[in-house]
């Protein structure tokens, strides 16, 4: 098959959790023997003055090609187009592209990708229509939860009402656009169920992200990095959380673990110690630094610090998604312990210690870093739901299927 994968945010390279996940399932089923290609929206910057889409040179993908990241903030107001899907909006020069390169690859199946990519599809509906061409839609996020999140993580009035604004206008349009689908798959198990409750007669299938297994190597500058961090915490049990430390639940888990979780667990772990590697801390990261805590910002390589935890934790707080550091976490060989809405879309919630009262989650913590939970059964239940061979392989069988 052709396979195009239309995104409302970068690919190429993949930084993020969405961005790794589509492509490293289009990198897997090119492996199949598909041809694969890229749709997705590229900093303004790069364009030249007479440039509609610009074509991106994509390892390990047949074609990627970038169309402009919009900010349309007149859209913020609009009554019912969450401010997102508008900014994806396709202009007519980009349009023409985007339809002229469907039917001179012969595209024969396409992924939406998330809400944000709403309004492409309606414009290109009518064609996917006329030419057979099969879709599916991609639930990266039940994305009016993610926002709901945010209005409440947030503490500025302004951004408050902004994010239940535009969590109020997602609710209206994720399901009229989940009714637009024969096939939607979900990132998150526990959001499959709820999309399924909204469109009955759509199957709706759970799809473990695809996250690749960290690479353990350790290049020479990051084993002087990493022999640094073994002297300054020799006879430390160090436990490790990683993230974008500027961003609200991070900044919430951060502190919360640092400020009620700690002390119950140096009472009967004194050699605890708590590393906080991320990027962008602000001072509510930075002022917990002391002590049994510490703060690494920006590090150029978050390797080492992995391969020198002896727990990641993942203490969030809000339901949306995947946190996919706590997939990345488990692939790279690390035990973790999470607060139940830390697993929340994982399908782990059996399988990783969970926690939600800083007593209960130091206590957690304790058992894993001195050996009474069985970390081995943790790692063999994980590897039989995030084997990414299986996921591509019932994924290809399916849309393979569409086609006959």
């Amino acid at each position: 098959m052709n396979i195009l994968s239309i995104s409302p945010f970068p690919v190429y390279p993949p930084k993020d959790g969405g961005s790794i996940g589509i492509y490293y399932r289009l990198k897997m089923l090119r492996g199949l023997g598909h041809k694969v290609y890229s749709f997705f929206p590229c900093m303004i910057g790069s364009f030249g003055d007479n440039d509609a889409v610009i074509e991106i040179k994509a390892e390990g993908l047949d074609g990627a090609f970038g169309f402009r990241d919009k900010k349309f903030l007149k859209k913020t107001l609009h009554p019912s187009l969450p401010f997102y899907c508008g900014r994806n909006c396709f202009n007519k020069e980009e349009l023409d592209n985007l339809t002229g390169f469907i039917s001179d690859k012969k595209i024969d199946f396409i992924f939406i990708e998330s809400t944000f990519t709403g309004e492409v599809y309606y414009s290109i509906k009518k064609l996917l229509h006329e030419k057979n061409i099969a879709h599916v839609f991609f639930s990266h996020n039940i994305d009016y939860r993610d926002f709901f999140n945010l209005f409440k993580d947030t503490p500025k009035f302004f951004w408050k009402m902004y994010y239940l604004w535009e969590a109020f206008k997602l609710y209206r349009y994720e399901r009229r656009l989940y009714k637009e689908f024969r096939l939607i798959y979900s990132v998150s198990y526990d959001e499959t169920p709820a999309i399924k409750k909204i469109v009955p007669d759509t199957e709706v299938i759970w799809v473990p992200p695809i996250i690749p297994y960290k690479d353990t190597t350790l290049s020479a500058p990051q084993k002087e990095i990493l022999e640094t961090l073994n002297k300054s915490s020799a006879g430390k049990k160090v436990i490790l959380f990683t993230g974008i430390m500027d961003k609200s639940s991070n900044i919430r888990a951060a502190r919360w673990f640092a400020l009620q979780v700690m002390p119950h667990l140096l009472k009967s772990l004194p050699e605890a110690e708590f590393w906080i590697v991320g990027k962008n801390p602000g001072d509510q990261v930075l002022s917990l630094q002391r002590g049994h805590v510490k703060v690494y910002a920006n590090v150029p390589e978050i390797n080492p610090y992995f391969h020198r935890a002896d727990l990641v934790v993942v203490p969030i707080f809000n339901n949306a998604g995947v946190k996919i550091k706590l997939i990345e976490a488990l692939h790279f060989g690390k035990p973790v312990v999470s607060t139940s809405p830390g697993l929340y879309g994982s399908g782990l919630h059996d399988i990783v210690p969970k926690a939600d009262t800083p007593h209960d989650f130091a206590d957690s913590c304790m058992k894993v870093l001195t050996g009474v939970t069985d970390i081995k059964s943790m790692f063999a239940g994980f590897e039989e739901i995030y084997d990414n061979r299986k996921i591509i392989d019932a994924m290809n069988k399916k849309i393979s299927g569409l086609k006959k």
